[in-house]
């Protein structure tokens, strides 16, 4: 179906487009802020009052997907009920009632205790490991950064050794010499 990606998608566009998802709320129920002045459909008040309720929750558990797609699936469908606050628990029930897509729902397959059916695991499942997989990027990256920082920092500290104690850099690498033609003396005597 062409439906909109969730009940608030018309007034962002108009009212607050350029928000980040953290903002959008206070920016839809505040008129000043609105780019282009906009009523709330019932829906999106709704909606809004659940990104409101649920502002810690979606933050904790749903990645701050606040105002997308992923909002209410998260909320009800890959968050245990029990980790979610009362507040929002409570919200979620008058906010994102049941589905009334009963005839969608059949065609997923069946669905498990926590009423998710195969489709909504796999889709939980690959949203997962598309943050898992940002996640780790960005720890790899910064990884790098401290390898490199690391390599650099010693480097520029011989550099400095080398400046500043001529001799006792040359010393030590006669040392290192010493030692390897020693080592080399060794394997010949075995």
């Amino acid at each position: 179906g062409s439906h909109a990606a969730h009940p608030c998608e018309a007034e962002v566009t108009a009212a607050c487009p350029e928000r980040p998802p953290v903002e959008i709320a206070a920016c839809l129920k505040t008129p000043s802020e609105h780019d282009t002045e906009t009523t709330l459909s019932s829906d999106c008040m709704d909606f809004v009052a659940l990104n409101t309720a649920c502002a810690e929750d979606i933050k904790k558990f749903c990645d701050e997907a606040f105002f997308s797609e992923d909002t209410v699936l998260c909320l009800k469908t890959w968050t245990d009920p029990e980790n979610l606050s009362e507040k929002c628990t409570k919200t979620l029930k008058w906010a994102a009632p049941a589905s009334d897509e009963g005839e969608e729902e059949s065609s997923e397959g069946p669905t498990d205790e926590l009423g998710m059916s195969d489709k909504d695991r796999e889709e939980k499942k690959e949203w997962q490991a598309k943050r898992k997989a940002e996640r780790m990027k960005a720890m790899e990256r910064m990884k790098m950064k401290e390898v490199d920082a690391k390599k650099e920092r010693e480097r520029v500290e011989l550099e400095n050794f080398k400046k500043e104690n001529p001799d006792a850099h040359a010393e030590m690498m006669r040392q290192k010499e010493e030692d390897k033609r020693q080592a080399q003396e060794q394997k010949r005597r075995e």
